[in-house]
């Protein structure tokens, strides 16, 4: 019969093991929600959404040493797993307050100064993607110069924002809410780190 230590160990073991599953699952939202503004990303390469896409990328790498860790009780990767989680908190709330403080004309700015800086080639393809004209004023076209259609449609400023729009604030809401939850892993690796594995009794401890 299982004792209570045992029975705490294997809870604190699989515990570990769920949350840096739950840990990747974000991980790839994250990643998911930046490469959303896929149409913007052509335009300008947006500071904040690369933060994201990075802290993803991070986190994804941080949860398969967490899980490593758990798995095989290996004190060296709990260790700097627990140091990790720490930072990882850190850069993740400023990133995601970053990209949920970023309102319309900060947005437009930033849109604005990619639309300069970009190509023809690209400009093109954005015109012809939305169906728009030109960046807020007609114009300025690149694809369509002055046929007649674009009368009837709309700058491609309209298209651009609302894709920025809704990927920084699914990428920002999901980090911000989830950055508090790393506290958990940062408890549960501490608090394994500390049990003693009764499988394994020559274990030594880092």
């Amino acid at each position: 019969m299982a004792t209570s230590q045992e029975c705490s160990y294997t809870f604190v073991k699989v515990s570990l093991i769920v949350i840096n599953v739950i840990y990747v699952l974000v991980a790839m939202t994250m990643i998911g929600a930046a490469i959303f503004a896929g149409a913007a990303q052509k335009l300008t390469s947006l500071p904040i959404l690369g933060a994201v896409t990075a802290m993803g990328i991070l986190l994804l790498l941080i949860s398969i040493m967490g899980f490593v860790g758990a798995a095989k009780h290996n004190q060296i990767c709990l260790f700097f797993y627990m140091i990790l989680i720490c930072l990882m908190f850190m850069i993740q709330f400023s990133t995601s307050i970053a990209a949920l403080a970023l309102d319309n004309t900060q947005q437009k700015s930033i849109l604005q100064t990619g639309w300069l800086a970009s190509s023809k080639t690209t400009k093109k393809q954005i015109e012809k993607m939305f169906h728009c004209c030109g960046f807020d004023a007609k114009n300025l076209t690149v694809f369509y110069d002055t046929h007649p259609q674009c009368a009837n449609r709309l700058p491609c400023y309209y298209y651009l924002q609302d894709s920025i729009s809704r990927a920084l604030k699914i990428a920002g809401g999901v980090g911000l809410a989830f950055s508090f939850t790393l506290f958990i892993g940062v408890y549960l690796s501490h608090r394994f780190r500390n049990m003693k594995d009764n499988n394994d009794l020559d274990d030594n401890f880092f």
